[in-house]
């Protein structure tokens, strides 16, 4: 980055920027921790609805496809909720990654300014050390923006191929068990109370 392209201001904002980018890592970590109990929860119950909605409407639709419209849309409303829960899933995942992605951007751009030295730099060497020390502090806070669930997993789109690779090897399980009697027994229920 070159001098010309930094702002006017930028050596008194110094301090400014510096107390954000301290604020904003304290911040993170209280919603990490917060959190994490109820992004667990949350994961995990989607999981669950998605795998349980696939499977349910797989055996449903091979097993009573064009005979029972009832058990197809209530197959079909499973799998509808678990597209609600893996959208909510994406948008937190797409959340997290964002604020991670941003705060790394923050310390190339500061890592840039100390390889050129502006001018402002060179006579004053209390920026330089200000500077040095910033990037000394997110060097020790590297992992603050790693949302993690408790410590689970890292919030982030690597979790998006780990979970379809989890529910790929669950369905493959799931889809060998054989359902015809229950599925019998529920559609003489519902023709029962019709």
């Amino acid at each position: 980055m070159e001098e010309n392209h930094l702002p006017a201001n930028a050596h008194t904002r110094l301090n400014e920027m510096f107390i954000l980018h301290d604020k904003l890592c304290d911040i993170s970590e209280i919603l990490n921790d917060a959190f994490s109990l109820q992004i667990v929860s949350t994961i995990t119950a989607g999981f669950i609805i998605i795998i349980f909605g696939f499977f349910i409407e797989t055996k449903v639709i091979f097993w009573a496809w064009g005979q029972n419209y009832t058990l197809i849309l209530i197959a079909t409303s499973y799998v509808i909720w678990g597209g609600i829960n893996a959208l909510m899933i994406y948008t937190m995942l797409a959340c997290t990654t964002n604020t991670r992605e941003t705060a790394n951007a923050a310390a190339l751009v500061v890592h840039k300014i100390l390889q050129n030295k502006p001018a402002f730099m060179l006579n004053d060497e209390i920026y330089y050390n200000k500077m040095k020390s910033f990037t000394l502090q997110i060097l020790h806070r590297k992992n603050t923006y790693h949302f993690n669930a408790l410590g689970l997993f890292r919030l982030d789109y690597t979790f998006i191929f780990s979970a379809v690779s989890a529910a790929t090897s669950y369905l493959i399980v799931l889809l060998q068990f054989d359902l015809t009697d229950y599925l019998a027994a529920f559609d003489m229920m519902l023709h029962g109370s019709s």
